[in-house]
């Protein structure tokens, strides 16, 4: 028993929880055979610690992981929005209202992925204006042209 006690020990201070685990659990095995109860049950328990501490550190690291995806899946929505901004910008510049709408309709349904609601309300009313200016320009242009 001392040796595998020793062993646990050891792997329990290497980083091998699993190993730590079942030699813990061997231990206690040994102790029941030996009529120590007592014994066993304080080697059990040590067992049942390292398990969870093994599983608390699982845990710990898969949300470490899903925030780090969840950080670097927002940096890139936050990039994707920065160049469809630029891409309207320059629409509205050219004064090509139409697309700079569908353009700004991309940025509003960017912005609800990242949470971002008044942003994205902002820019859905900004397209809503560009559409409006877009009819009225095309209207214009169709009363501009005679008809033969």
């Amino acid at each position: 028993r001392s040796k595998t006690l020793a062993k646990a020990d050891t792997a329990e201070r290497t980083g091998k929880p699993h190993e730590s685990i079942k030699l813990y659990a061997q231990a206690g095995d040994i102790s029941m055979k030996l009529r120590e109860e007592y014994k066993a049950s304080e080697y059990f328990a040590k067992a049942r610690e390292i398990r969870e501490v093994a599983i608390q550190a699982v845990l710990e690291a898969e949300e470490k992981r899903k925030r780090e995806e969840l950080t670097a899946r927002r940096e890139k929505l936050e990039e994707e929005r920065r160049e469809i901004l630029m891409r309207a910008d320059n629409a509205e510049e050219k004064e090509d209202w139409a697309r700079a709408a569908v353009i700004y309709k991309e940025a509003g349904a960017l912005s609800v992925d990242l949470g971002e609601k008044k942003l994205a309300a902002q820019f859905t009313a900004k397209a809503k204006d560009l559409q409006k200016r877009a009819k009225k320009v095309r209207k214009e242009r169709k009363e501009e042209t005679p008809s033969e």
